[in-house]
């Protein structure tokens, strides 16, 4: 991907697609479909959420219905850039790209390490978080455009320290090209070659939180192609890389393919030449 190029849910867009609105951060824009049931607050139940909000999942959003209503305001402000910030287990990205498609939104979906990773290896750490961002998530096509980690003032525990060190090593791998915004390299890319005075720095600052974050990408440095895992192989059909499940017979011909859609894709063309094939 170019370093003009942003992921998203459907894909990599230009990144003059985005509108001048801005980007929007969101906590959870649609949450993954549980056995609490999305409806409306009943009237007796005003005065208990008016003192515990957080209780009878009024702080979840997963009708999509109800997203979609929300997220659409977005073009009154001349907007059409969401950041999902969402915990491993409750994102839900094959909606969220439905959603995104219909409202013609570009999402940005995260990947982060939680409380429930059961992991503590940091190289496995970073080895999912390489996964998804560079192939899928949860056994989808659709990656993952940053890394999210929750943070509070209280003293550091175990899950924090392994997520700043799996971000860490994930850069080592090649992944991300990630950059402080105030770095010496970024600055010197905007300042012609100087660190900048203080008062740069600040309008600098600025201009990147409050009017243009797509500044961020001309101190872009785009990092070497990551490394595919051994027991990845690419897809003949649709040319991605793929790990194979134990047991099924991926290669009993002489193609090889990632999914029966993609055998069926195959089967349509009539078992021509594969490297005909769009």
């Amino acid at each position: 991907m170019s370093s003009d190029m942003i992921m998203t849910v459907r894909g990599a867009v230009a990144a003059s697609a985005i509108k001048p609105g801005g980007i929007l951060v969101h906590q959870r824009v649609l949450q993954k479909e549980t056995t609490v049931v999305d409806m409306d607050i009943a009237a007796e139940d005003l005065m208990e959420l008016r003192e515990h909000p957080a209780e009878k999942g009024n702080l979840v959003l997963s009708n999509e219905t109800r997203a979609y209503r929300e997220l659409e305001r977005l073009s009154l402000v001349q907007s059409n850039c969401v950041v999902d910030i969402h915990g491993r287990d409750e994102r839900d990205v094959v909606r969220l790209k439905r959603m995104a498609e219909q409202l013609d939104l570009h999402i940005l979906a995260s990947t982060s390490v939680d409380d429930t990773t059961t992991s503590t290896d940091v190289s496995a750490l970073a080895h999912q978080l390489v996964l998804d961002l560079q192939y899928g998530m949860d056994n989808t096509t659709i990656q993952a455009s940053v890394i999210y980690q929750r943070t509070s003032l209280s003293p550091a525990n175990p899950t924090i320290l392994r997520a700043i060190a799996q971000t860490i090593q994930y850069h080592r791998n090649g992944g991300g090209g990630m950059l402080h915004a105030l770095s010496s390299s970024f600055q010197t890319k905007l300042f012609h070659g100087r660190r900048g005075t203080a008062a740069q720095h600040q309008q600098l600052w600025h201009a990147i939180t409050h009017h243009n974050p797509l500044l961020l990408l001309q101190g872009y440095v785009k990092p070497p192609p990551s490394v595919i895992p051994k027991d990845f192989i690419p897809c003949s059909i649709c040319r991605l890389e793929f790990e194979p499940v134990v047991g099924e017979y991926f290669t009993k011909f002489e193609f090889v393919y990632c999914s029966t859609k993609c055998l069926r894709r195959h089967r349509i063309a009539g078992f021509g030449p594969v490297d005909q094939l769009q």
